[in-house]
């Protein structure tokens, strides 16, 4: 395996083939993934069966939202009308108490009549990263604040985390507020909160800070979705781009499957979960509690 730095963050890895990878390399990669948030891969040939094997050793797949459970590698498939148009800055479920711990895409179908993908870059931003850059007193104010966050295809599906945790492996800590799915920081006025969000996501945001990925066949890109974050840029929609999504569901997700139970079926096979609530902490981790039994 042989390692590069990526600009401004993340590693580009070679002489992985992902088909083939043992278990022993897919720790290391676990562990560096951690570190750097991201991990690049090119030139890869692999099927399904190899990408659900390849992600079964992070962790268990997510079935939170309806598209989860149709497979446990979704095509995000443009003519299909998935994947189209701009999607915001967000990180995955972060609107739950269950944020993904890793998406993996790979670049199934992304040319067209022979030609690259024009446009329909995915950029990721490293949240840890951009605490860095923020002003101390900024990230001192932000250590003892919330900020709710709502899904959009129903902002009834929310909760409330904080602004700042830490990373469940390094305890490296980073901010929680994206673009897409923050609704505002809590308990400060609305002027001082959009202050704060203003502050944050100029720092996380920062093209100067973003790495952005111009999709090529073969291309496989794997990062770290507590601290992470990603969008989709705009593109000619008559043009090809499908890629093969894996997501890993955090660990008390309590829908989550492995992948020799498949995923659901149907929505009936899910729990009724906590419809709000709040993530507390609870030294350097957290722990999500429901409204019903806040006091």
């Amino acid at each position: 395996m042989k390692l590069r730095q990526l600009t401004p963050f993340g590693l580009g890895v070679t002489e992985v083939d992902i088909g083939t990878v043992s278990s022993e390399t897919i720790a290391e990669l676990q562990q560096l993934l951690h570190v750097h948030g991201l991990l690049v891969f090119n030139n890869q040939d692999f099927s399904d069966e190899d990408q659900v094997r390849f992600a079964s050793h992070l962790g268990k797949f997510t079935q939170l939202n309806p598209e989860d459970r149709q497979s446990l590698v979704y095509r995000f498939n443009n003519l299909e009308g998935v994947g189209k148009g701009i999607a915001p800055w967000h990180s995955d479920n972060a609107w739950t108490p269950y944020p993904l711990k890793y998406i993996m895409l790979f670049g199934d179908n992304v040319t067209t009549n022979g030609e690259p993908l024009v446009g329909g870059t995915t950029m990721l931003a490293n949240a840890a990263a951009a605490l860095q850059r923020l002003p101390s007193e900024v990230v001192t104010e932000l250590e003892s604040l919330e900020c709710a966050l709502s899904a959009r295809r129903n902002p009834d599906d929310k909760t409330v985390r904080p602004c700042i945790e830490k990373h469940w492996a390094t305890s490296t800590p980073y901010l929680v507020p994206n673009q897409l799915l923050t609704d505002y920081i809590c308990d400060v006025s609305p002027e001082r909160s959009k202050e704060l969000l203003d502050q944050v996501f100029a720092a996380l945001y920062d093209d100067e800070h973003v790495y952005t990925h111009e999709w090529s066949n073969g291309d496989f890109v794997l990062w770290d979705n507590r601290f992470v974050h990603h969008q989709r840029t705009a593109y000619d929609e008559a043009q090809n781009r499908v890629l093969r999504r894996c997501g890993i569901a955090h660990d008390a997700e309590p829908w989550a499957v492995t992948a020799d139970e498949g995923p659901l079926e149907s929505d009936a096979h899910l729990p009724a979960p906590p419809s709000q609530g709040r993530v507390v902490r609870e030294g350097d981790s957290f722990r999500f509690v429901p409204e019903e039994e806040l006091a």
